[in-house]
């Protein structure tokens, strides 16, 4: 496969979508700190956009719970598990 057509698919996407259905075409801030924030802050949207979208709402919520209970830091975190969802 062609090395640009190879490259179109798999970085460009995100690019694309990012620039057009996020309307995030160009950074609005200056300075190169305030631009890697702004566009730490728009992959990380993307990202989570993703994420919502591959797992659903549900199951993210479930995800957080258990994390939630695991970071309790007890040795009957299972019992916790099960109370929690």
């Amino acid at each position: 496969m062609d090395k640009y057509l190879k490259r179109q698919m798999i970085v460009e996407h995100p690019y694309g979508t990012i620039k057009r259905t996020m309307d995030a075409g160009y950074f609005l801030t200056r300075g190169l700190d305030s631009v890697a924030g702004e566009a730490d802050l728009i992959f990380l949207a993307y990202n989570m956009k993703r994420v919502i979208n591959i797992l659903g709402v549900k199951e993210i919520i479930l995800i957080i719970n258990i994390l939630k209970c695991l970071s309790q830091n007890t040795t009957f975190w299972f019992t916790y598990i099960y109370i929690c969802i």
